[in-house]
Protein backbone atom coordinates (compact mmCIF):
# COMPACT_ATOMS: atom_id res chain seq x y z
CA UNK A 1 0.00 0.00 0.00
CA UNK A 2 2.93 2.34 0.64
CA UNK A 3 3.82 2.02 -3.05
CA UNK A 4 0.29 3.12 -3.99
CA UNK A 5 0.89 6.43 -2.16
CA UNK A 6 4.30 7.40 -3.49
CA UNK A 7 2.99 9.55 -6.37
CA UNK A 8 0.50 11.31 -4.11
CA UNK A 9 3.02 12.14 -1.37
CA UNK A 10 6.19 12.78 -3.33
CA UNK A 11 4.54 14.84 -6.08
CA UNK A 12 2.58 16.93 -3.60
CA UNK A 13 5.75 17.98 -1.81
CA UNK A 14 7.74 18.46 -5.01
CA UNK A 15 5.14 20.57 -6.82
CA UNK A 16 3.92 22.26 -3.65
CA UNK A 17 7.20 22.83 -1.79
CA UNK A 18 10.30 22.14 -3.87
CA UNK A 19 8.90 24.20 -6.75
CA UNK A 20 9.31 27.34 -4.64
CA UNK A 21 13.03 26.64 -4.25
CA UNK A 22 13.31 25.78 -7.92
CA UNK A 23 11.60 29.02 -8.94
CA UNK A 24 13.96 31.03 -6.79
CA UNK A 25 16.92 29.19 -8.34
CA UNK A 26 15.60 30.23 -11.76
CA UNK A 27 15.17 33.86 -10.71
CA UNK A 28 11.36 33.74 -10.60
CA UNK A 29 9.50 35.49 -7.80
CA UNK A 30 8.56 33.03 -5.09
CA UNK A 31 5.38 35.06 -4.54
CA UNK A 32 4.09 33.84 -7.90
CA UNK A 33 4.60 30.22 -6.88
CA UNK A 34 3.10 30.69 -3.42
CA UNK A 35 0.04 32.42 -4.90
CA UNK A 36 -0.40 29.62 -7.43
CA UNK A 37 -0.04 26.97 -4.72
CA UNK A 38 -2.69 28.75 -2.64
CA UNK A 39 -5.04 28.84 -5.62
CA UNK A 40 -4.43 25.15 -6.31
CA UNK A 41 -5.11 24.35 -2.63
CA UNK A 42 -8.44 26.17 -2.85
CA UNK A 43 -9.34 24.29 -6.03
CA UNK A 44 -8.50 21.01 -4.30
CA UNK A 45 -11.33 21.66 -1.85
CA UNK A 46 -13.57 20.82 -4.81
CA UNK A 47 -11.50 18.44 -6.92
CA UNK A 48 -10.45 16.00 -4.18
CA UNK A 49 -14.03 15.10 -3.14
CA UNK A 50 -15.09 15.23 -6.80
CA UNK A 51 -12.51 12.60 -7.73
CA UNK A 52 -13.55 10.58 -4.68
CA UNK A 53 -17.13 10.63 -5.94
CA UNK A 54 -15.94 9.71 -9.44
CA UNK A 55 -14.11 6.70 -8.00
CA UNK A 56 -17.43 5.58 -6.48
CA UNK A 57 -18.86 5.45 -10.00
CA UNK A 58 -16.03 4.21 -12.21
CA UNK A 59 -13.72 2.51 -9.71
CA UNK A 60 -10.79 3.39 -7.47
CA UNK A 61 -8.12 2.02 -9.80
CA UNK A 62 -8.86 4.03 -12.98
CA UNK A 63 -9.08 7.32 -11.09
CA UNK A 64 -5.88 6.69 -9.13
CA UNK A 65 -3.97 5.47 -12.19
CA UNK A 66 -5.24 8.39 -14.26
CA UNK A 67 -4.04 10.88 -11.66
CA UNK A 68 -0.61 9.23 -11.47
CA UNK A 69 -0.27 9.37 -15.26
CA UNK A 70 -1.18 13.06 -15.28
CA UNK A 71 1.62 13.71 -12.78
CA UNK A 72 4.05 11.67 -14.87
CA UNK A 73 3.22 13.44 -18.14
CA UNK A 74 3.08 16.92 -16.57
CA UNK A 75 6.45 16.74 -14.77
CA UNK A 76 8.72 18.03 -17.53
CA UNK A 77 6.28 20.66 -18.89
CA UNK A 78 5.75 21.95 -15.35
CA UNK A 79 9.39 22.85 -14.83
CA UNK A 80 9.70 24.13 -18.40
CA UNK A 81 6.82 26.51 -17.68
CA UNK A 82 8.46 27.67 -14.45
CA UNK A 83 11.64 28.30 -16.47
CA UNK A 84 9.58 30.45 -18.83
CA UNK A 85 8.56 32.75 -15.99
CA UNK A 86 4.97 33.37 -17.14
CA UNK A 87 2.97 33.63 -13.93
CA UNK A 88 -0.39 32.72 -15.50
CA UNK A 89 1.08 29.58 -17.07
CA UNK A 90 2.77 28.66 -13.80
CA UNK A 91 -0.58 28.86 -12.05
CA UNK A 92 -2.14 26.72 -14.77
CA UNK A 93 0.65 24.16 -14.36
CA UNK A 94 0.00 24.03 -10.61
CA UNK A 95 -3.70 23.52 -11.24
CA UNK A 96 -2.95 20.58 -13.55
CA UNK A 97 -0.42 18.93 -11.23
CA UNK A 98 -1.93 19.62 -7.81
CA UNK A 99 -5.55 20.39 -8.70
CA UNK A 100 -6.01 17.48 -11.12
CA UNK A 101 -3.25 14.86 -11.01
CA UNK A 102 -2.48 14.77 -7.30
CA UNK A 103 -6.13 15.38 -6.39
CA UNK A 104 -7.24 12.36 -8.42
CA UNK A 105 -4.80 10.10 -6.61
CA UNK A 106 -5.62 11.63 -3.22
CA UNK A 107 -9.38 11.60 -3.73
CA UNK A 108 -9.61 7.95 -4.74
CA UNK A 109 -7.17 6.37 -2.32
CA UNK A 110 -8.73 6.73 1.18
CA UNK A 111 -11.68 4.48 0.29
CA UNK A 112 -9.42 2.27 -1.84
CA UNK A 113 -7.01 1.64 1.03
CA UNK A 114 -9.76 1.02 3.56
CA UNK A 115 -11.46 -1.48 1.27
CA UNK A 116 -8.24 -3.44 0.75
CA UNK A 117 -8.27 -4.65 4.36
CA UNK A 118 -10.65 -6.66 6.49
CA UNK A 119 -12.45 -4.55 9.08
CA UNK A 120 -10.68 -6.38 11.91
CA UNK A 121 -7.30 -4.92 10.90
CA UNK A 122 -8.36 -1.97 8.75
CA UNK A 123 -7.62 0.87 11.15
CA UNK A 124 -4.15 -0.36 12.12
CA UNK A 125 -3.16 -1.47 8.62
CA UNK A 126 -4.18 1.76 6.92
CA UNK A 127 -2.76 3.92 9.71
CA UNK A 128 0.67 2.27 9.75
CA UNK A 129 1.08 2.01 5.98
CA UNK A 130 -0.27 5.50 5.37
CA UNK A 131 2.02 7.23 7.84
CA UNK A 132 5.15 5.31 6.92
CA UNK A 133 4.52 6.06 3.26
CA UNK A 134 3.96 9.75 3.96
CA UNK A 135 7.17 10.11 5.94
CA UNK A 136 9.40 8.15 3.55
CA UNK A 137 8.08 9.35 0.18
CA UNK A 138 6.57 12.69 1.13
CA UNK A 139 8.69 14.24 3.85
CA UNK A 140 11.97 13.33 2.17
CA UNK A 141 10.92 14.26 -1.38
CA UNK A 142 11.87 17.99 -1.29
CA UNK A 143 15.31 17.19 0.15
CA UNK A 144 15.90 14.48 -2.44
CA UNK A 145 14.72 16.76 -5.25
CA UNK A 146 17.05 19.52 -4.07
CA UNK A 147 19.95 17.07 -3.94
CA UNK A 148 19.12 15.88 -7.47
CA UNK A 149 18.99 19.46 -8.71
CA UNK A 150 22.49 20.09 -7.36
CA UNK A 151 23.77 16.70 -8.50
CA UNK A 152 22.64 17.36 -12.07
CA UNK A 153 24.28 20.81 -12.06
CA UNK A 154 20.98 22.68 -11.62
CA UNK A 155 19.27 20.69 -14.38
CA UNK A 156 15.79 19.48 -13.50
CA UNK A 157 16.28 16.19 -15.38
CA UNK A 158 16.96 14.19 -12.23
CA UNK A 159 13.85 15.55 -10.53
CA UNK A 160 11.70 14.72 -13.56
CA UNK A 161 13.04 11.16 -13.61
CA UNK A 162 12.26 10.87 -9.88
CA UNK A 163 8.67 12.05 -10.42
CA UNK A 164 8.30 9.63 -13.35
CA UNK A 165 9.53 6.73 -11.22
CA UNK A 166 7.21 7.58 -8.32
CA UNK A 167 4.19 8.10 -10.59
CA UNK A 168 4.95 4.95 -12.57
CA UNK A 169 5.32 2.94 -9.37
CA UNK A 170 1.92 4.10 -8.15
CA UNK A 171 0.24 3.44 -11.51
CA UNK A 172 1.82 -0.01 -11.75
CA UNK A 173 1.02 -1.19 -8.24
CA UNK A 174 -2.55 0.12 -8.37
CA UNK A 175 -3.02 -1.65 -11.71
CA UNK A 176 -1.95 -4.91 -10.05
CA UNK A 177 -4.29 -4.43 -7.08
CA UNK A 178 -7.87 -5.63 -7.06
CA UNK A 179 -10.71 -3.19 -7.69
CA UNK A 180 -12.56 -2.56 -4.43
CA UNK A 181 -15.42 -0.27 -5.48
CA UNK A 182 -18.06 -3.01 -5.15
CA UNK A 183 -16.91 -4.15 -1.71
CA UNK A 184 -19.62 -3.51 0.84
CA UNK A 185 -19.31 -3.20 4.60
CA UNK A 186 -21.36 -6.36 5.03
CA UNK A 187 -18.36 -7.90 6.74
CA UNK A 188 -19.09 -5.67 9.73
CA UNK A 189 -21.03 -7.94 12.05
CA UNK A 190 -23.96 -6.15 13.68
CA UNK A 191 -24.71 -6.74 17.33
CA UNK A 192 -26.84 -9.80 17.83
CA UNK A 193 -30.38 -9.16 19.09
CA UNK A 194 -29.61 -11.53 21.94
CA UNK A 195 -26.70 -9.46 23.21
CA UNK A 196 -28.66 -6.51 24.60
CA UNK A 197 -31.02 -8.97 26.31
CA UNK A 198 -28.07 -10.65 28.01
CA UNK A 199 -27.37 -7.36 29.79
CA UNK A 200 -30.80 -7.13 31.41
CA UNK A 201 -29.52 -8.70 34.63
CA UNK A 202 -27.28 -5.64 35.11
CA UNK A 203 -30.21 -3.22 35.24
Amino acid sequence: MRRHRVANCSCYYIFGTFSVVYAEDRGLSTAALLSGISIAAAVKLVTVPAFGALSDRVGRRPVSIGGALVLLVAAWPFFAIVDGGNTALVWLALLVTLGVGQSAVLGSQPAFFAELFDTKVRFSAVGVANNIGTVLTGGLAPMLATALLLWFDHSVAGVVVFIALMSGLTAGTVALARETRHIEDAEVTPMSPAEPQSLKHLT
